[in-house]
């Protein structure tokens, strides 16, 4: 599948998990799929998974979260409405975001002013804490 998601093809990822429907989740992938599509900011990918019955619960191998709160961290604003529409649990989501404000996920450089961002993005999306 991570074949098909790095070369854009629907096409190849339809026969993939038409062969292998657990290709979908890629369990020795490491990141799961998901997570690579929010990592690689590619939401048109996260939805083709999703509709294609990957977990939008499952955890990441390396760092046990889920995809909403990879996106949180990670601050991608395709991904976020895109799993919060699909039913994605959101608690926890606003408490991540602002853990980023206080410098919890900053490496060295990373402006953490850019989770006021996705803090006001979750609270437009209605998530509540």
């Amino acid at each position: 599948i991570f074949d098909a998601i790095d070369a854009n093809d629907f096409v190849l990822a339809l026969r993939v998990i038409t062969a292998d429907p657990a290709a979908v989740e890629s369990v020795d992938g490491i990141p799961p799929p998901l997570h690579d599509c929010i990592y690689g900011d590619r939401p048109e990918w996260l939805e083709w998974l999703l509709n294609h019955g990957a977990d939008i619960e499952r955890r990441e191998q390396d760092y046990g979260s889920t995809p909403l709160t990879t996106a949180v961290v990670m601050r991608q604003k395709r991904a976020i409405p895109i799993l919060i529409g699909r039913g994605a649990r959101t608690d926890e989501a606003l408490k991540r975001a602002r853990n980023g404000l206080g410098g919890a996920y900053e490496e060295a450089g990373i402006d953490r002013e850019g989770y006021r961002e996705i803090v006001e993005l979750l609270q437009a999306l209605g998530v509540a804490e």
